[in-house]
């Protein structure tokens, strides 16, 4: 037993019974202090019920039920003894709650429900149980998730396809951001499950969340080729969406710093490199202010204008200086990046050098520009 965890209940002798699985020693305590079953630990808001439901303990868990242990009991992350069963896979446990009268669809802090902790954990036994009980496979979360969202999210295609056989059409279904199940999937890179999805009846590959990113944006920007490559297979008008803020597929590739995903737009995709979106920024622009010097390394060379200016006239490198990133400095102006270019508001990169390793830096490279550095 791990001593932190025994010294955390150490206070509470029917707590620390429970952890240890003492049954005669939690009989005996509840027999001279029946208060005890639901008593409360003050810094989780476990009760023993919540506690040896989590650690699977059904012996003790059938003592604390037949003794009127409120099953509907509540700790401090909002979880009832039926969350912790169906969260690690008690499925006896999860049976014997629901049959002693406990509440099948209550969600955790409006958060997760038992059935959604099941789908996530890819348990088909529990998912059945709680729907033998009534559990509503429907149930959306406060963010607007259901079981099959987050069964998607972690792979599970047996829990897609037996939700699936209780009602075919829910998969037809959007958080509250407006992402699918298949946006989920491809955020996570779970292949098995796109394939899944895209062979579903009026499944929208090119379905767009509220920020107006699509399956394959999202894909993108979490560098999952595979996922690139199977909806690409499906429509190559996957790679001419944009999301609301205008950013293309290799713009998203530059700012979340995937570089084979960026090689794949280029050298299999012929996706233009040079292509600027909302304020005329490029994905050199993105590379830099995200700090992706891996990408600027790739970027570079295949780029006619390493000064190319956004709306306000900034370069890649007055980025990098406002971003404080002196190795994206020192690459850029190696590789031949104009110091002296003026952005809209009259000032050149190095007057946005406003930190002290800045500073340092442009120390060392004084001899080279000294009369357009602020001494």
């Amino acid at each position: 037993m791990n001593k932190k965890i025994l010294k955390g209940y150490k206070n509470l002798p029917i707590m620390k019974a429970v952890l240890l699985n003492e049954i005669n020693e939690v009989e005996n305590l509840l027999k001279s202090d029946p208060t005890l079953i639901n008593c409360r630990h003050e810094k989780s808001g476990d009760s023993p019920l919540i506690l040896a439901t989590r650690l699977g303990h059904e012996k003790i868990v059938k003592i604390l039920i037949g003794k009127d242990a409120d099953l509907e009991y509540k700790n401090l992350d909002g979880k009832r003894a039926l969350h912790e069963a169906a969260c690690f896979g008690f499925n006896t446990i999860v049976e014997l709650l629901l049959s002693s009268g406990a509440l099948v669809d209550v969600l955790k802090r409006a958060d997760w429900t038992p059935l959604m902790f099941a789908c996530a954990n890819g348990s088909v036994d529990c998912l059945r149980i709680l729907v033998k009980f009534g559990a509503n496979i429907h149930r959306v979360n406060k963010d607007g998730w259901t079981g099959f969202h987050l069964a998607c999210r972690e792979g599970h295609i047996h829990i897609l396809k037996y939700l699936q056989s209780l009602d075919a059409n829910c998969y037809k279904t959007k958080s509250k951001n407006g992402r699918t199940p298949l946006h989920s999937a491809c955020m996570h890179g779970r292949k098995n499950v796109c394939e899944f999805l895209v062979n579903l009846e009026d499944m929208d590959i090119r379905v767009k969340d509220s920020c107006g990113s699509t399956p394959v944006l999202d894909s993108i920007r979490f560098g999952f080729i595979d996922i690139i490559e199977l909806l690409l297979s499906l429509s190559e008008k996957c790679l001419v969406d944009t999301d609301n803020l205008g950013l293309a597929p290799v713009h998203i590739a530059a700012q979340s710093g995937h570089v084979s995903a960026l090689e794949f737009l280029i050298e299999k995709q012929n996706q233009d490199l040079e292509g600027k979106c909302i304020n005329l920024l490029t994905p050199l622009h993105y590379a830099a202010r995200e700090g992706n010097l891996d990408v600027i390394k790739y970027i570079v060379p295949l780029v006619t204008n390493i000064d190319c200016q956004d709306a306000f006239r900034r370069t890649p490198l007055h980025i990098a200086f406002a971003g404080k990133n002196v190795e994206i400095v020192s690459f850029l102006l190696d590789s031949g990046a104009s110091i002296q270019l003026k952005d809209s508001h009259g000032k050149q990169p190095a007057d946005y050098a406003f930190t002290f390793a800045m500073q340092q830096f442009l120390e060392t490279k004084k001899s080279l520009f000294c009369s357009l550095v602020s001494q």
